[in-house]
Formats: structure tokens, C-alpha cells, sequence
């Protein structure tokens, strides 16, 4: 493997940091140069134009769980893909415990300076440092309080623990009153979960020795089974030292953006131009991991235009331009490699699994990789190739359940991630 430099990203390209983050670091005790910022969670944005995602007078918490230490931290929020301003009127973070009750110190949120944000559409903030120190293993929530009445456009259907509350303001209440969900009438009223909008990340003021790793896909990533089993293995085997940021939208395409049929905005840009600003802005990265390319070959003709087939050389290719875009900025990457996903609503065609092949032939000889995770190996049926094992998949036969989230997980040693 070809020796890659890593200097890493400077978080915030294109984002706005407030003012009072660094001049509260350059007055802490400890030399602005000892530390840096590095991301400890986030969430992909991707359009929500679709979907009935609204607010009115609300709180919304969002619990992460942190692998690294800081003096303090800091919170991304995006209006990226929104089509009207969003104001944000009171924010907080807190210790918390599994179950979103805080168990701890509530420290306000402040944007340059004020306790109040109006984003513009388009536009991405960074909070101001707040004064929460963290360690391996802690548990943050993240207050947002909503005072207007609108719709969330920025955002992912796949969050972690969050909530949305009762009407009014309730931002560093130690309970919690949530709100079931949202009811549907088009859906026969059936109650969808809070999706997350607007929050975007949470970033630490950690040491210089910490990092970050970036999980970059589709929905097999976005479904956090076997992020969420890796991350829980950086915290057991190396506590304190890198985090996982998930950086999955499900239905992403490497060469298309989602702009016709079902997954119309929901799908997102095509990953090859999200990349630089989803993975390599993210603050303090050192490596990425990269999973996609299926919903490039299974999606033509199903939820995608037939005329975007795709030859195995347009994906080398996509693949290349992720590895470029990578090392430009001093970032490893790992290249991993399709999963297969016959049976799944007849999208497999004996054309598309020799795409499928070669492909992957070349992610695991063609060198160009810094590594290659061999997640197709790992999950497919000894007996019929083409598919994943059974009992390894939710019902699909092609996003891994929890057990297949395990066997994909234990591919990855952890400081090969690093090294």
C-alpha cells in the first residue's frame, strides 16, 4: 500500500464558526496548538422536501454517545437543502443518560455571542465553544428549541436517540415530555418517529493525537448496524482516541444524483460530489471508510431512469475520483466492497453481478485503495455468492440486521483504521 500523509481537514469549509469559539479556546489554560477541533458524531443532510417533517413551537433532543475528551465542544447546525429561513431560540447541551433524561450540568448554546440563530437557507453554522468537557463513553444531549411554526427541509430519516417534545419551550429540562410522533393522514394515519433536521454534528477540543474516521455510503451505513458495532469497539479497544462519524444516506448513488422517481431528494447528491463536503470537511479526519456503489447498479429501472446502467468502468472510475479528492487533502481511504443483493426485488440481473465482480476485483487487487475492507467476503452465501447469508439481512437480502452488522464490524480492526 502506497504511504499516504495524513494531515487531515480543517473543519467548517463553507461553514460559518461563531466568533466566540475561538477566542473562548485561546483564553482557556491549555495552548490553542495542544488541541484541536475533531468531529465526535454526525448525521449526513440530505433533502426532506418530501416528507411531512414539521415543527411548531417545539424542543427536539438529540442523544450521541462521544469516544473522545474534551475541554469543550462545540454543535454544527444546517439548513443546507432548506427552502426558508429557520430560527432556532434557545439551545443547550447536557450530560444525559440512555434514555434522555440529563444527568448533569445544562450549558447554553451561544452563536456569536447570542442565544438565538435564524439560518438561512443554504446556510451552516458552528456554535460557539461551550464549556462541557467530555471523555470516552459519555453521553451529550442536544437541546433545539423551534419557536416558530415550519417544516424541517435539512435533515436524515435515520437518526439516533431523538425526540421531539410537547409544545413549548423545553430545552434543558431534566425530563424530557416527548411527543410520540407525528401522525400522517396520506400514510392511513399512521405515527411517524421525529426526524432529525437542522443538527448536523457535534464537534470536541481534543488532543492532537485524537482523530476522526468517517463512514461514507448508502443505507447499509446509514442503518448504523455495523457503525454503530465499530464505534462501540473504538470505545472498548481504543477509548479516547478516534471517533466515527456516519456520513450514510440511504438510496445514495456513487455517479447520480437522486433527482427523478421515488427517491427524489431524499436520495441525495451523487457521492462523488458530496464527498468533499460530507466526508473530508468533516473536522479532524484522518481516514475514510468507503461503502457504495450498490443502489448504483440495483436502482435503474426501479427508482432511477434505466438509461443510468452502469458499466463497472464508470464505477472504477467514481471510485478513483473519491480516492483523488481523498489524498488531495492528506486522507486515507478504504475502499469497501459491494455487497452482493440478489433477491432483492428482482434487481439482479446476471449483467449487473459481473459489474458487481469486476468491480470489486478491482477494489481488492487495483492497489490504489489504502486498504481495502472486504465487506462482500465477509456477509455473502458461501453456497450462492449473488446473496447475502441468510439470516444476515432484515428480510431484504440487502441491508444487514444486527447480526449482519456484527460479522461487517468484525472485518475492521480498529488500528488498522489508524495506521
Amino acid at each position: 500500500m502506497p504511504e499516504v500523509r495524513m494531515t487531515g481537514t480543517e473543519a467548517g469549509a463553507g461553514i460559518k464558526t461563531g466568533a466566540g469559539a475561538e477566542a473562548k479556546i485561546e483564553s482557556g489554560t491549555e495552548s490553542a496548538g495542544a488541541r484541536h477541533w475533531v468531529g465526535a458524531w454526525s448525521i449526513a443532510h440530505t433533502s426532506l422536501f418530501r416528507l411531512p417533517v414539521g415543527f411548531d413551537n417545539q424542543t427536539f433532543r438529540t442523544v450521541v454517545q462521544l469516544n473522545l475528551p474534551g475541554s469543550a465542544l462545540r454543535v454544527r447546525v444546517s439548513n443546507r437543502y432548506g427552502r426558508e429561513a429557520v430560527q432556532i431560540g434557545a439551545a443547550a447541551v447536557s450530560y444525559a443518560g440512555a434514555d434522555g433524561i440529563l444527568a448533569g450540568d445544562t450549558v447554553p448554546l451561544l452563536f456569536d455571542g447570542v442565544p438565538w440563530i435564524r439560518l438561512a437557507p443554504g446556510e451552516e453554522r458552528f456554535s460557539d465553544a461551550a464549556s462541557l468537557e467530555t471523555f470516552p463513553g459519555c453521553r451529550i444531549a442536544v437541546d433545539l428549541h423551534y419557536p416558530g411554526r415550519g417544516r424541517f427541509i435539512s435533515g436524515n430519516v435515520f437518526p439516533a436517540w431523538h425526540k421531539a417534545s410537547e409544545t413549548g419551550l423545553h430545552v434543558g429540562e431534566r425530563h424530557f415530555p416527548t411527543r410520540d410522533g407525528f401522525r400522517v393522514r396520506r400514510l392511513q394515519n399512521r405515527i411517524l418517529p421525529a426526524t432529525i433536521g437542522i443538527l448536523a454534528g457535534v464537534d470536541v477540543h481534543a488532543p492532537t493525537s485524537c482523530r476522526a474516521v468517517v463512514a461514507f455510503g448508502d443505507s447499509i451505513t446509514a442503518l448504523n448496524q455495523w457503525t454503530s458495532v465499530l464505534a462501540e469497539r473504538l470505545l472498548v479497544e481504543m477509548p479516547g482516541v478516534l471517533s466515527l462519524l456516519n456520513q450514510g444516506i440511504s438510496g445514495n448513488r456513487l455517479l447520480h444524483d437522486a433527482d427523478s422517481g421515488f427517491g427524489k431528494g431524499i436520495y441525495g447528491p451523487a457521492g462523488i460530489l458530496r464527498f468533499e463536503r460530507d466526508a473530508l470537511a468533516q473536522s479532524g479526519v484522518a481516514t475514510v471508510i468507503s461503502l457504495i456503489g450498490v443502489n448504483d447498479l440495483l436502482q435503474p429501472g426501479l427508482t432511477a431512469p434505466r438509461e443510468q446502467e452502469q458499466d463497472a468502468e464508470s464505477l472504477v472510475n467514481g471510485m478513483r475520483g473519491l480516492i483523488h479528492l481523498a489524498h488531495e487533502k492528506g486522507v486515507r481511504i478504504l475502499g469497501g466492497t459491494i455487497m452482493p443483493f440478489g433477491g432483492y426485488l428482482l434487481a439482479l440481473t446476471p449483467e449487473r453481478e459481473a459489474v458487481r465482480q469486476a468491480v470489486n476485483g478491482w477494489i481488492r487487487q487495483g492497489g490504489e485503495f489504502d486498504g481495502v475492507i472486504d465487506f462482500d467476503l465477509a456477509v455473502r452465501n458461501p453456497v450462492s455468492p449473488e446473496r447475502l447469508t441468510d439470516h444476515w439481512h432484515v428480510g431484504d437480502r440487502l441491508h444487514p440486521n444486527a447480526q449482519g452488522g456484527r460479522v461487517m464490524a468484525s472485518v475492521i480492526h480498529p488500528r488498522f483504521l489508524v495506521e
